[in-house]
Formats: C-alpha cells, sequence, structure tokens
C-alpha cells in the first residue's frame, strides 16, 4: 500500500509541477533607454523608459521587477536608499538633461513613490524594485507609461556608482505571469 501511495504522491506532483510552469511564464526584458541626470548639489537622478512586451500585456501580470547592479562604496554603518517614482510627461533619450524637458527642474514624476530600494551593504549589489501596481496600472491605462525616475540624495551620490558602462543596459525588468 505505501509504494502505490509513493507512486500516486510522485505523479501528482510531477503533474502539479507541469501544470505549474505551463500556468506561470518569466519574461526577463533589457531596460537599455536610460539617461543620467546630475545637478549642481551632486544630485544624481536616473530617468529610464520600461518596456513592456506584447506577451505580457496579453496574460495577467503576477509580478514585476526592475533590478540593476550597483557599487554603493558605503563607509561602516551607512545607509544607501533609491527612491523610485512614475514620470508624468515624455522624453527621449540624449535630449534630456536636469533642466530639459522637465517644468520642474530635475524631472516631472507623481508626489507618491512608488517603491524604495535600502542598503547598508558596502559592496556590489543589486538594487530591486517591485514595480507590480506600477505595471498593472500602466496596462489598465490608469496612468501613461512615461518610464520611471530613480533618485539618489545628494549626501550619497558621491559614493554611489552603477555596475554598466553607458553603452550596455541599465538593467533588467522581470515579469512574472499566468
Amino acid at each position: 500500500m505505501s509504494a502505490i501511495y509513493k507512486n500516486v504522491t510522485l505523479l501528482l506532483i510531477t503533474l502539479f509541477m507541469l501544470c505549474l510552469s505551463a500556468w506561470a511564464g518569466e519574461i526577463n526584458v533589457p531596460v537599455t533607454d536610460y539617461s543620467i541626470l546630475h545637478d549642481a548639489k551632486s544630485e544624481i537622478r536616473i530617468v529610464t523608459h520600461i518596456p513592456i512586451p506584447d506577451s505580457v500585456a496579453d496574460s495577467t501580470l503576477m509580478f514585476a521587477e526592475f533590478q540593476f547592479a550597483i557599487t554603493p562604496q558605503l563607509a561602516e554603518d551607512s545607509i544607501l536608499w533609491i527612491n523610485c517614482y512614475a514620470l508624468t510627461i515624455p522624453w527621449e533619450v540624449g535630449t534630456v538633461d536636469w533642466e530639459t524637458p522637465w517644468q520642474a527642474p530635475g524631472g516631472d514624476f507623481e508626489a507618491d513613490e512608488l517603491t524604495m530600494f535600502t542598503t547598508s551593504n558596502p559592496n556590489d549589489s543589486i538594487a530591486y524594485f517591485d514595480l507590480t501596481d506600477c505595471v498593472r496600472s500602466w496596462l489598465r491605462e490608469d496612468r501613461a507609461n512615461y518610464g520611471l525616475i530613480f533618485m539618489v540624495p545628494a549626501s550619497i551620490a558621491s559614493r554611489f556608482w552603477l555596475n554598466q558602462l553607458p553603452e550596455e543596459a541599465l538593467g533588467s525588468i522581470k515579469y512574472q505571469t499566468r
């Protein structure tokens, strides 16, 4: 009896895993459209367009996460934080700076923060941002997808580096759908 029970259990687990893999899909998309803005006080802002593939738009979005590699160069007991906001006007790579095309210097973005990343790791790290609610609102067309702005405060900007060369992708966004 126990051998039959084991075989049935293994069969059910296998079927469940097959169904789960067919039910949920994961898509990783490089984010290549971005610009880095600097002000006179050394504040850093990164603006980026967020691509949403048709396969995500045609599915049910379960999760969306943006990530990029950073080198915080933190002193002991220091904390790095990066705030993320939705942009509110269109912009183009190569034509954007601290003043242009924004109505407010440094970028036009929503007042409410979407998400924030914090770390006290002084070494290379991956910054993760949960964008699920934001991407869902773009898919529902509750807000226009003008991209995102990531803000690094001036107090820590001098100790912050992106781990990308200018011609490389800023990072990637991972979508999980069903």
